[in-house]
């Protein structure tokens, strides 16, 4: 908070008149106070950042779920293919024996 008395009296001994210095520190406290944020301010501010962070949180966990479940069934499927390779192999072995024994 600005001290607009305190303004105004050092700008009337810096030889404004009073209704001048007074203007200004009016105008210097006007200025201040809009650009400046107030508690309520900050505590809407942080509600809605909590919001949205929540929000992400939840996001996040409905994306790990997915990739948990796509690591799953790409688990399976690479399992389904490397069984399905030894079979072959082995038949392929098999074959070759009998054919060249």
């Amino acid at each position: 908070m600005i001290d607009t008395l305190t303004i105004a009296t050092e700008l009337e001994e810096a030889g404004l008149t009073r209704s001048q210095a007074t203007a200004v520190a009016h105008q210097m406290r006007a200025l201040t106070e809009s650009s400046l944020a107030s508690k309520e301010n900050l505590k809407t501010i942080e509600a809605n950042l909590q919001k949205e962070i929540n929000a992400v949180k939840v996001e996040v966990k409905t994306i790990e779920a997915n990739l948990q479940k796509e690591l799953r069934q790409t688990s399976n499927a690479t399992i389904k293919w490397v069984a399905a390779m030894l079979i072959g192999q082995t038949a392929l072995i098999t074959t070759l024996i009998k054919v060249f024994s």
